[in-house]
């Protein structure tokens, strides 16, 4: 049984290494995985020990969703009538300008959006 992988001799590790480098590069732009992932460990643990700050953001998306379920009971009853979005795209934001946007289900989707980003 042999001990080692059995490679051909003109197999270039360092090309290899190169090729799966750039092919990450493209996939993260750029960015490191590794310092993404760090990043995101280090916020969670300041926030695994920061009881204050959960409860604010449980308060905040809990509000969140009551003016997104507000939202969704006023279209319901208006029944195509006018209705009053919880959120406005901001004026420089175009991703919402096509007119399918204000309209069902689209419009529902759109509000959960910009309250989530909110």
């Amino acid at each position: 049984m042999p001990t080692q992988l059995d490679l051909p001799v003109a197999f270039d590790t360092k090309r290899l290494d190169q090729k799966f480098h750039a092919a990450l590069a493209r996939a993260t732009a750029s960015l490191s995985p590794a310092s993404c992932l760090l990043a995101f460990f280090d916020w969670a643990m300041h926030l695994a020990v920061s009881p204050g700050k959960q409860v604010e953001l449980l308060r905040l998306a809990r509000e969140e969703t009551v003016e997104w379920n507000c939202y969704l009971r006023d279209t319901c009853n208006a029944r195509c009538a006018e209705h009053h979005a919880c959120v406005e795209p901001a004026e420089h934001d175009r991703r919402f300008d096509a007119p399918e946007w204000q309209t069902w289900p689209f419009a529902a989707w759109q509000q959960a959006f910009l309250l989530t980003e909110k």
